[in-house]
């Protein structure tokens, strides 16, 4: 499987010389270049053609929502990811109208933006929130691939994870909340975990058929940031 090719475009060296650390522990992942200013952003993104740009907003000499709109003038195809510490509605709605398909905070679990990026480069099922850990799609799986598993606690902040190491890192087991065995505290509510295979079946994935309550659904890259703003909240 070729690696997801990624640019960073940051003006904060730390910040991009953590996110290039956190990406690269990814074997999927491979950060093809980095850019400090937005019209370097530019010209390394009609250079290299990535697979995903994650685009910093506040940057020198072009801001990231100008980069932006000149990459995807120029590349339509171009895959945008803003990267803010704002959340304000403003930068989302002009990052969507330079081209952007995606907007996350900085201060985001590194694991939500590690999945953030697989699901903007291909679309695929996206399990929601209201998944009620019912089976269906496990028992409808064409290919025995989904699995229900206990909800994961919920992550730190990128910031906190990059500075200061707390809590489990992408890729690494959640701690426990408890201990294990005979009286230890009762396991986490199951939730179905995607995969992306019957993806091109006739009637579509298969467990998005299965689902009682339309928490599996497929979404493309053009849907992102309304998913992503919404549940970023």
């Amino acid at each position: 499987m070729k690696p997801i090719r990624i640019l960073l475009a940051e003006d904060q060296t730390l910040m991009r010389q953590g996110l290039k650390t956190l990406l690269e522990t990814e074997s999927d992942f491979r950060v093809v270049g980095e850019a400090e200013d937005g019209k370097a952003a530019v010209k390394l993104a009609l250079q290299s053609r990535p697979d995903i740009i994650l685009m910093d907003v506040q940057m020198p000499q072009m801001n990231g929502v100008e980069a932006t709109a000149a990459i995807c003038r120029a590349w339509p195809a171009a895959k945008v990811i803003i990267l803010t510490t704002f959340d304000r509605d403003d930068y989302v709605f002009q990052g969507v109208r330079a081209g952007a398909v995606g907007y996350l905070l900085k201060d985001l679990p590194a694991e939500k933006l590690v999945e953030t990026i697989r699901r903007v480069h291909g679309g695929e099922v996206f399990i929601q929130d209201n998944c009620i850990g019912c089976g269906n799609c496990e028992r409808n799986c064409p290919y025995g691939v989904i699995q229900m598993a206990a909800t994961a606690p919920e992550k730190p902040g990128l910031f906190s994870w990059l500075l200061f190491g707390a809590g489990p890192g992408p890729g690494e087991a959640p701690h426990r909340s408890g201990p294990a065995g005979p009286g230890a505290a009762p396991q986490s509510p199951k939730k179905a975990v995607k995969c992306d295979m019957c993806r091109d079946l006739s009637g579509g994935p298969a467990c998005v058929r299965a689902c009682p309550t339309g928490a599996a659904i497929r979404i493309g890259p053009e849907k992102f940031v309304e998913l992503i703003h919404d549940t970023a909240r």
